[in-house]
């Protein structure tokens, strides 16, 4: 670790950091104490714990990975499973209280995700602060092998429907 001393910050990803429970908490505490900045990457499944670490001054962004239109629906039709739509939307609302910078991000699957899709949830979000737009890239590695053949996403698509959205204070594509 040649350049360890030029770290300043950590970014939590996962899986999904916020089922650690309280020894998430605790570790960004100790993260915290070490003068680090936190950056954490959940789905905002679990309002209660990550309301805890922004009331805390734990987190420095938070990016909260937003599947589909803000239904249970439309979730499960990205999923395949009943993921709490009302928890996603209080953490939304959780990092809007608290004031730190944060993003929400949709990754555009073809053939999965429509315009439509995309302008109902900028809908949903409106008055938040950025709505970032991801390419969806097929690979080996892709969750659920249903996708492995689907085309990714061309930054011309995503430019196209970042174009469209309205209410949102900042739209980005992320290729």
């Amino acid at each position: 670790f040649k350049n360890f001393e030029e770290v300043n910050s950590i970014v939590l990803s996962g899986g999904e950091p916020l089922m650690q429970g309280k020894k998430l908490v605790e570790f960004c505490q100790i993260l915290k104490a070490e003068g680090f900045e936190v950056k954490l990457d959940t789905n905002g499944s679990n309002s209660y714990l990550l309301e805890e670490l922004l009331s805390k001054g734990l987190l420095d962004f938070v990016s909260i990975d937003v599947k589909n239109q803000l239904n249970d629906y439309s979730y499960f039709k990205v999923s395949g499973k009943r993921l709490p739509v009302d928890e996603v939307l209080r953490s939304i609302q959780a990092v809007k209280y608290y004031g730190i910078d944060y993003e929400l991000r949709m990754t555009f699957v073809p053939g999965l995700h429509s315009t439509h899709d995309v302008l109902e949830l900028a809908r949903q979000l409106k008055a938040s602060k950025r709505l970032v737009l991801q390419q969806f890239v097929s690979s080996e590695g892709t969750l659920s092998s249903e996708f492995s053949n689907t085309q990714s996403t061309s930054y011309e698509q995503l430019l196209r429907l970042a174009k469209q959205v309205q209410g949102i204070e900042e739209v980005r594509i992320r290729t």
